[in-house]
């Protein structure tokens, strides 16, 4: 499908989460029964990987669409019940907003000193996203007033951290790997049976995205 529409009318770049290369447009799909939408695949120039966003028309430019709000919008959330009957109006919103949550259904975008994108959100904090794939500020005092310091993780904040059902804590480090687990936070998770993998944030992002099992994420954004 020719990209000549997609060049004038939504940006034409992007940047790799994975490598931070460029990454272009490499298709554009209009969206079925969704008037003024379209699917804009991007693809990176240096690990080739695909990434897609979507966009609405919105006096006379275009906004990017993040998941909850555009999935009331498809036409599979307006299908008609088994009686024929259409769905209570923001059923179809409720369902697939479960669906999300139930799967992680989300994006990590990519990471920056000091920032994290998660499905088209930017984040100036450190982060921690649920079982559910809520997105909640860390609680970096849990572990300051211990250590003087949120670059050691106390068993405090490893109790806040773990969810009961978490196979894994995938753990980003920042951007330098100066987060660590204490002793007594390390123990914690291993009682739990929570795998913890300690990557800095970029590798962190990368292991989260391509990781199908009942997972929790902490990222740290700065050093």
């Amino acid at each position: 499908m020719s990209t000549k529409l997609a060049c004038s009318v939504v940006p034409t770049m992007e940047i790799c989460p994975n490598c931070k290369s460029e990454m272009t447009i490499a298709e554009v799909t209009p969206i079925f029964l969704v008037d003024g939408f379209e699917d804009v695949t991007y693809r990176c120039k240096g690990c080739r990987s695909d990434m897609k966003r979507t966009f609405k028309r919105r006096s006379g430019g275009w906004e990017l669409v993040t998941l909850p709000s555009f999935f009331a919008l498809r036409p599979e959330s307006k299908k008609e019940n088994c009686n024929g009957s259409q769905p209570k109006p923001g059923l179809g919103l409720r369902r697939n907003a479960w669906e999300q949550n139930k799967d992680q259904a989300m994006e990590i975008e990519g990471t920056t000193f000091g920032t994290i994108t998660i499905d088209g959100k930017t984040y100036e904090h450190d982060v921690i996203i649920r079982l559910s794939g809520e997105v909640v500020k860390r609680k970096k005092k849990l572990s300051k007033k211990y250590y003087g310091t949120s670059h050691v993780l106390s068993k405090d904040e490893a109790k806040f951290v773990f969810e009961r059902g978490c196979e894994q804590l995938i753990l980003g480090s920042g951007q330098m790997g100066n987060v660590h687990l204490s002793p007594e936070a390390e123990a914690y998770f291993a009682k739990k049976g929570c795998k913890v993998l300690l990557q800095p944030t970029p590798e962190a992002i990368r292991m989260f995205n391509g990781s199908h099992t009942k997972k929790i994420g902490l990222f740290h954004v700065t050093c």
